[in-house]
């Protein structure tokens, strides 16, 4: 994975700053305008837009975009909902000690 640091960006959706972006695809890949990624936070998947900021991506974009891609999306979702998960329950467990 080759990770590219950039101009920080609030998450539009909940306002995190993101300043990297990963190319998972191990092939050094950096993020051009158009290009989907996943918000590490809240796990809103974004696009870039022509100046490189970030927007949720749009229903057309999704219905757009190829079935490998979508599928990708997904896997790096539910690893970041999953991981919010765990950390949820071990602060709900730390405050109840």
């Amino acid at each position: 994975m080759t990770t590219t640091q950039m101009q920080a960006h609030p998450c539009p959706s909940c306002h995190a700053e993101l300043s990297a972006a990963t190319d998972y695809t191990g092939q050094g890949n950096k993020p051009s305008t158009g290009d989907m990624t996943v918000c590490a936070y809240c796990a809103t998947i974004l696009q870039f837009d022509d100046e490189m900021h970030l927007q949720v991506a749009s229903q057309q974009a999704l219905i757009a975009a190829p079935i490998d891609t979508l599928v990708e999306l997904q896997r790096v979702r539910n690893a970041v909902l999953t991981r919010n998960a765990i950390q949820q329950a071990k602060d709900s467990s730390s405050a109840k000690r």
